[in-house]
């Protein structure tokens, strides 16, 4: 059963409880406790105890509502830049209050494709989904919140993505990216760095660049032509004489006429 704002609900892997009063993305919830404590917590971990008033419910999904239509608008007018550059990448953004010790990842499309992406994480219990959705051109797009515990039993992060509908129509193969989850590396203060992409300092991977564009050839039109340019230049200077064996000249037979030496 679906929860919401509202509902009351007790821990299931640990002692306490208390109501959702916000519903937070992919699956997590923020449960105040009796204290007003506030908790983010995955849904799946927790168990209904009394179901919220409707019309407190009513009201959520009208603002759910809202906030849909008010994304679906930006959607519709996806930024196309035309710079034929593609560029993927996976980032962590360090999350840290009195609430929440963690991590919020981002998926970032620096290119022209939409694309299909369905990211996963695989620890010691398997796989679990962290998001599967449509990323527009030229956006970036959290997928999803990651706890330090949550981090601490992980062992990769695994993404795949299908791109479409380029504005040169590119076709371009399905690409499979693993990220390896040191949970060491995740609280060292070096490897999060300055970037293009966000205000603060993030914990970036590449999953793609390339240039000029998605599906194009690793060489550029501009290569081929030198190429060919190279080649012919080197059969010009290439002395042709080499590539024919001169005929052999014709040998003269002797024959001795005589009777004696024709037969025994």
């Amino acid at each position: 059963m679906s929860l919401g704002i509202g509902d009351k609900v007790r821990f299931l892997n640990d002692v306490g409880g208390g109501t959702i009063v916000k519903i937070l993305p992919k699956n997590m919830v923020l449960v105040q406790d009796a204290d007003e404590f506030e908790y983010p917590y995955p849904e799946k971990e927790l168990v209904l105890v009394e179901k919220a008033v409707k019309e407190v419910q009513n009201i959520v999904k009208s603002e759910e509502r809202n906030i849909e239509s008010q994304v679906n608008q930006v959607i519709d007018e996806p930024e196309i830049t035309g710079d034929n550059i593609s560029e993927i990448l996976f980032g962590f953004l360090r999350k840290k209050t009195d609430e929440f010790d963690g991590f919020e990842a981002y998926l970032v499309n620096d290119s022209d494709f939409y694309m299909f992406y369905h990211i996963v994480l695989r620890g010691d219990d398997g796989i679990n989904k962290i998001d599967a959705n449509v990323l527009e051109p030229n956006i970036k797009i959290s997928v999803g919140v990651l706890s330090r515990e949550q981090i601490n039993l992980s062992k990769e992060v695994i993404i795949q993505i299908v791109f479409y509908d380029h504005p040169y129509q590119t076709l371009h193969d399905m690409v499979e990216r693993k990220i390896k989850i040191v949970p060491l590396k995740f609280f060292q203060e070096h490897v999060f760095i300055e970037n293009d992409f966000f205000d603060e300092k993030a914990y970036l991977f590449e999953l793609l660049v390339e240039k000029p564009g998605l599906g194009e050839s690793v060489k550029t039109q501009e290569d081929f032509e030198n190429n060919l340019e190279r080649k012919d230049k080197d059969e010009s200077e290439e002395d042709k004489s080499r590539k024919f064996k001169p005929r052999k000249k014709p040998e003269t037979l002797e024959v001795d006429l005589h009777i004696n030496e024709l037969v025994d």
